[in-house]
């Protein structure tokens, strides 16, 4: 599985002309030296495979307790991850609806319904949209972010570090929530940036969390390789992948869990009074926050640091220089390589799409459930009910991944691929089958379209177990067609695209519900934008893709 001549077509130019001391090599060196001057040192990697792990490191990889270490990091953001899908937009939308107003007056919104405005930017706009329009905002400054984080995680030796900043920060954010109880203006704007700084953080740490599985692959088989068929290590690292993959988000879904029945406990137990519950919710997010920062300070330092791609940059050019436009050549780089990878490109557009659908809908769901059942009224079987989200959730990705692999050991490459597929495809069918019931919602005269309380409760079930093992699938899949010694480049790459991009679908189901009051009708879009992901799915030739790389 020899990648090496992957990079050839820039490595090779430059040592070419470092080897070459004409002033007219020199000239041309100085002129494309922001973009060719980058190249990877063979002795930092394992150049009989192409991949990020030195032979020596490799069965420390395949080591149970390195495994545990990883999915305890995992563990230990759930809690503050499932914070920020389910307490804290729930806060920003109690904050916004008590300092709210009637459209076209003062008076005080009611405990139902959509009628309710509050100032946002120097105009009023619908409580439930201030959400919305916060993602849309904060999701482009995130994209920003991705670009710098996957151009330097390759080429940096303290992944481990990194990973583990991103874990302690990340919990750090959400402890001062319990302090912020006041139904005042400052209220409001400081947990909008909290909530905002944490979507940036988690931004950080997806990336860097993401390339992991694929480490954890290329470990399996390369351990196979030395005893086995390479035929077979196809499947071997498919089955890895799987259980990495899956795991991962079940022990996510796990630590959110725990802080959900800590969430219910404490709001079961505060009362049920109006100021009670929402400041339940306050102190729920920051028991979570501390969980995060806990678990994640002892466990991630348990997992062995990877060796980075070194960074070679010609003694002629400004140093400062070329590391400001790193990001930016990686940029281009990745670009050319999503081109010349054809199976993967398809991927990424569609895993993008389906993945802003797939937050669409929660965010729009979530705020739905509260405004229609009852602000003040829903705030105790909120929490039961996103707590139920969260189990289903666990439960997907764990039938999944052994209906998967159980499966798996029976077959050839070229069949575990094909099955792959298929049970995409049926998971896609459910999901899409929830959204389009949401968008018969936006008829007013329809009679079912999330305006019942068995609706919430059916369709949170159906979307959420068969999402959570999309969400494993994809990690799985899109493993296994890239190109080794690269993952953390296209991992950023899947979630640069998603904020770059996600930010106008916020942005339209926000102005949407802004205007005509009705949340259902965004509905209508996001079902549009699901189906356009499927077909990018059905496009994607799996199999090709990973032959490409070597991979089957």
């Amino acid at each position: 599985m020899d990648l090496t001549g992957r990079y050839g077509s820039v490595e090779e130019a430059s040592r070419h002309r470092q080897n070459d001391d004409s002033p007219a090599n020199k000239r041309t060196l100085s002129q494309t030296a922001l973009v060719e001057v980058i190249s990877v040192d063979d002795t930092s990697v394992n150049t009989e495979s192409g991949n990020p792990l030195k032979e020596e490191n490799m069965n420390e990889w395949n080591k149970n307790q390195v495994f545990l270490a990883w999915l305890f990091v995992c563990f230990s953001t759930g809690p503050t991850s499932s914070m920020i899908k389910v307490y804290i937009p729930a806060v920003i939308q109690s904050l916004s609806h008590a300092l709210g107003h009637q459209k076209n007056s003062q008076n005080k919104c009611t405990p139902r319904g959509d009628n309710c405005y509050v100032s946002f930017g120097g105009t009023d706009v619908q409580y439930s949209s201030y959400v919305l329009y916060l993602k849309a905002i904060y999701t482009a400054l995130e994209g920003l972010i991705a670009i710098f984080v996957m151009a330097f995680a390759d080429y940096s030796s303290c992944r481990r570090t990194m990973l583990a900043a991103s874990v302690i920060f990340f919990g750090l954010l959400a402890c001062p929530f319990a302090a912020l109880y006041k139904e005042s203006r400052a209220s409001l704007i400081s947990v909008s940036v909290l909530y905002c700084l944490m979507l940036i953080v988690e931004t950080v740490y997806q990336i860097i969390e993401g390339s992991y599985v694929p480490i954890f692959m290329i470990a399996a088989s390369q351990k196979l390789g030395q005893g086995a068929p390479s035929r077979e290590s196809g499947g071997v690292a498919l089955r890895r992948g799987s259980k990495v993959s899956a795991l991962g988000l079940i022990m996510g879904n796990v630590g959110g869990i725990l802080s959900l029945i800590v969430g219910v406990m404490i709001t079961h137990i505060g009362g049920s009074s109006i100021s009670a519950d929402y400041r339940n919710y306050l102190i729920a997010i920051t028991v979570a926050g501390s969980m995060t920062v806990l678990i994640g300070l002892v466990s991630v330092f348990f997992i062995p640091n990877i060796q980075g791609r070194a960074l070679k940059i010609d003694s002629s050019g400004s140093k400062a220089r070329v590391f400001l436009m790193l990001p930016f050549i990686k940029l281009k780089q990745i670009t050319e390589d999503v081109w010349k990878y054809k199976q993967v490109m398809r991927y990424v557009i569609a895993w993008v799409l389906w993945n802003i659908s797939f937050s669409n809908f929660l965010s729009v769901i979530a705020l739905m459930y509260r405004s229609t059942l009852g602000l003040n009224s829903s705030n105790a079987e909120y929490t039961v009910w996103q707590l139920m989200g969260n189990i289903v959730a666990l439960l997907g990705s764990l039938l999944w991944m052994l209906v998967y692999n159980w499966q798996c050991r029976r077959f050839s490459d070229a069949k575990n691929v094909m099955l792959i597929k298929q049970s995409l495809y049926i998971l896609l069918f459910f999901g899409w089958f929830v959204n389009f019931w949401g968008a018969l919602g936006a008829n007013p005269n329809s009679v079912v379209g999330f305006k019942h309380r068995w609706e919430f409760w059916t369709g949170l079930v159906l979307f959420m177990s068969t999402s959570s093992a999309i969400r494993s699938l994809n990690r799985v899949v899109y493993s296994s067609m890239l190109p080794k010694g690269k993952e953390n480049q296209f991992f950023g790459l899947e979630i640069m695209l998603g904020l770059l991009t996600g930010w106008t679908e916020p942005l339209i189901i926000a102005a949407i519900s802004d205007r005509t009051g009705n949340l259902r009708l965004p509905y209508v879009p996001n079902t549009i934008l699901f189906t356009v992901a499927t077909v990018f799915f059905y496009s994607c030739d799996i199999e090709a893709g990973m032959r490409q790389v070597a991979k089957i």
